[in-house]
């Protein structure tokens, strides 16, 4: 099956569900010979708008970091069919299958708490907000969470998934640059990588990579007035962090409620808002041909009031040479610098 209908070659490879089997099975409208065929319009995708180039294969879009093997070509799919997240709605289960949680050691006598997000890029390797990790007391990465505090179920209790991966910090690669403004409330260059002690497993439905703009046409795309989705485990409306993990659709723009600074994106909007603890987490844009998602932001810092305003994210187009050299290095060290130590 090629990509003509996304929405019913994500459930063939990925949403493997009861409900969407089902939902497969009642889009057969015909035969070609004894192989079945669906009705497109059955299946159809998220309505995510984008002024992206249509005439461009959508495989040329995914496929572009081939040749320097460092990221997984097969990204930003989800088996699921249908420091800050503010005036958003819960996810389903499956729905973002990237999403990592970041532990840190608040105080010597406390137990870790998660404190940031981020997104699994690599089977090794973990992107989030430098903010997240310079200078602080890592605990570890846990990924393929949906609820923190009791086994993950879909909202309607009939699929559950009891299995995350935890893993140990080999490595912490904040930007050289970080915070070369001279400015913590508004930092600078807001952007790390976190390398794991070991290999994410990307066979359960509940974990997978997202896509970086890594081709030319997501790299120059403009973004302005595009519809986005962040999400995290941050705080909400009441003030109290979300034991689930929620989202949110904002749009990005640069009004004057915005404190953008360089390389850098502003979205969001009153009451629609990235909150604490969402921080390091990804904006994310659906590809309307493929269904992929693919991060165009990291949450890096907003308004003290979440809800107030748009939040600032930095911007991944603009670090994905900084990104390939920083795995390509990492991966041919003979010696990994413990960040920690």
């Amino acid at each position: 099956m090629n990509l003509a209908c996304p929405g019913a070659y994500s459930i063939t490879s990925f949403f493997k569900t009861p409900e969407s089997l089902l939902q497969l099975y009642q889009g057969i409208c015909g035969f070609d010979g004894t192989a079945p065929m669906v009705c497109c319009s059955d299946f159809a995708s998220p309505e995510i708008h984008s002024r992206m180039n249509h005439e461009t294969d959508v495989d040329t879009l995914f496929s572009v970091n081939e040749s320097n093997e460092l990221l997984p070509t097969k990204c930003g799919l989800t088996s699921y069919a249908a420091d800050r997240i503010y005036g958003g709605k819960y996810a389903d289960l499956y729905e973002f299958p990237w999403m990592a949680l970041i532990s840190t050691f608040i105080d010597s006598d406390s137990e870790p708490q998660f404190t940031c997000g981020g997104s699994i890029i690599h089977s090794r390797y973990i992107l989030t907000a430098a903010h997240c990790v310079f200078g602080k007391k890592l605990a570890g990465v846990r990924v393929g969470e949906f609820n923190i505090e009791k086994i993950d179920c879909t909202l309607d209790n009939s699929i559950c998934e009891d299995s995350v991966q935890n893993f140990s910090i080999e490595e912490c690669i904040p930007h050289e640059r970080y915070l070369s403004n001279g400015e913590k409330k508004r930092p600078s260059f807001d952007i790390a990588l976190v390398r794991l002690d070991g290999e994410i497993d990307f066979s359960p439905d509940n974990v997978a990579p997202i896509c970086l703009p890594l081709h030319k046409e997501f790299r120059e795309s403009n973004l302005l007035d595009e519809e986005a989705v962040v999400a995290g485990w941050g705080a909400i409306e009441t003030g109290t962090r979300s034991i689930e993990l929620l989202k949110v659709t904002i749009k990005i723009h640069n009004d004057a409620s915005c404190q953008r600074i360089n390389n850098t994106i502003c979205a969001g909007t009153r009451g629609r808002d990235s909150c604490n603890a969402d921080s390091g987490g990804p904006l994310m844009i659906q590809h309307p041909e493929s269904s992929r998602y693919v991060q165009y932001g990291i949450v890096s810092f907003g308004n003290t009031d979440c809800g107030t305003g748009s939040a600032v994210y930095t911007d991944v187009r603009k670090y994905i040479d900084w990104i390939l050299d920083k795995i390509e290095s990492s991966q041919s060290q003979s010696e990994i610098i413990h960040f920690n130590e």
